[in-house]
């Protein structure tokens, strides 16, 4: 029995600001508003603002569930 090497996928952890307009396929001034109005929180390293892909998942979550009600 040998002991293989798996592959692994690395996704990010945080997307910069077009990498999350990418990511939800929306533009940057909805996105902004989407964080101004707290639907979407971001915190910054250095003046780098990131979102994690934990918060893009937990928005898309959410408006799914608003959307289809069980």
């Amino acid at each position: 029995m040998t002991n293989a090497v798996k592959p692994t996928t690395t996704e990010p952890l945080v997307h910069s600001m077009d990498s999350a307009c990418a990511r939800l396929s929306i533009g940057k001034d909805t996105l902004y508003t989407l964080l101004a109005q707290g639907d979407l929180k971001a915190f910054k390293v250095g003046n780098k603002p990131l979102i994690p892909e934990s918060e893009l998942q937990r928005f898309i979550r959410e408006r799914m569930q608003a959307a289809h009600p069980r």
